[in-house]
């Protein structure tokens, strides 16, 4: 039986991974075979760095720029509004809405 993961990428391109569960410091997770330490306290749902980020680097998730980061943040680290400004500014709404897999009957109507 495989253990449910503590974090997971959603997408490859991905520079932050995204916490499952409550993480503490100094914790080791591994996601896709790199082995990360925790550098501090990740809130379950919330963003971890895989790679470090200077300041005024985009900051990618969901295999797009969310944001930029605004302070040095180091691989393992907790990336929140302390250390990442937001891309959607001016943005009243937004949603994530993945591609939807191509619908095998209707090819065959077309078809």
């Amino acid at each position: 039986m495989t253990a449910a993961p503590q974090a997971i990428r959603i997408h490859p391109a991905d520079d932050v991974l995204v916490a499952v569960r409550a993480l503490a410091a100094g914790n080791e997770i591994t996601v896709e075979g790199e082995r990360i330490v925790l550098a501090e306290d990740i809130p379950a749902g919330h963003k971890i760095a895989l790679r470090p980020l200077a300041p005024g680097e985009p900051v990618v998730k969901y295999g797009f720029p969310i944001g930029t980061a605004t302070a040095p943040i180091a691989r393992g680290s907790w990336v929140h509004t302390h250390n990442l400004k937001t891309s959607l500014a001016g943005v009243l709404e937004y949603r994530y809405e993945p591609a939807s897999p191509p619908d095998p009957l209707s090819a065959m109507r077309r078809g």
